[in-house]
């Protein structure tokens, strides 16, 4: 990758940090076909939101670089994508294992009662007598279409994590933050 680690220039010259937010949605899995094209495994089984979203960024050998995007689209249960620098099956396979991550703040709004895992860190989770189990310090989803692992805070204690969830539980409520 021919960039900082701190960040990238743009076509001006000047270094620009990557957001804050940034968030992995699919890790490269290697090329396809002859003309640097890449196989991305999405992180979630539509893969709506990455293929809603434009600016992507590169992470990989702790450096995290943008991608100058010129097509994506949704092949079986994998995404295709195609950027400047990419030119041909090497480059393409170089970039193996290399994580695909947007900015949260380009992701679309979510449908009414839906959620994005990341949302959910900070949430007091409660059992259904309404008692505090915690708060949600980490949330990821494993694979496309499988439950998660919830990571909780005890309320009012320095107790180490535990795990709040796991296989098909689910928290019934929580608080609107």
């Amino acid at each position: 990758m021919a960039s900082q680690a701190a960040g990238h220039q743009n076509d001006g010259g000047q270094n620009i940090a990557p957001p804050q937010d940034l968030i992995a949605l699919g890790v490269v899995t290697g090329a396809y076909g002859l003309q640097g094209w890449v196989r991305i495994a999405p992180f979630s089984a539509d893969a709506t939101t990455l293929l809603g979203t434009h600016h992507w960024w590169l992470q990989a050998a702790g450096l995290t670089q943008p991608l100058a995007l010129t097509a994506s689209k949704k092949h079986g249960a994998v995404l295709l994508a195609k950027w400047s620098g990419s030119e041909n099956p090497e480059a393409a396979d170089a970039l193996k294992g290399a994580m695909i991550a947007v900015s949260r703040a380009e992701f679309p709004a979510p449908l009414a009662g839906e959620f994005y895992w990341q949302d959910l860190i900070g949430v007091r989770v409660l059992n259904r007598a309404g008692n505090e189990l915690g708060t949600v310090r980490s949330a990821q989803q494993r694979c496309a279409g499988s439950p998660g692992n919830c990571r909780q805070r005890r309320p009012n204690s320095g107790a180490d994590d535990r795990q709040l969830c796991r296989s098909n539980r689910l928290a019934d409520r929580h608080d609107a933050r």
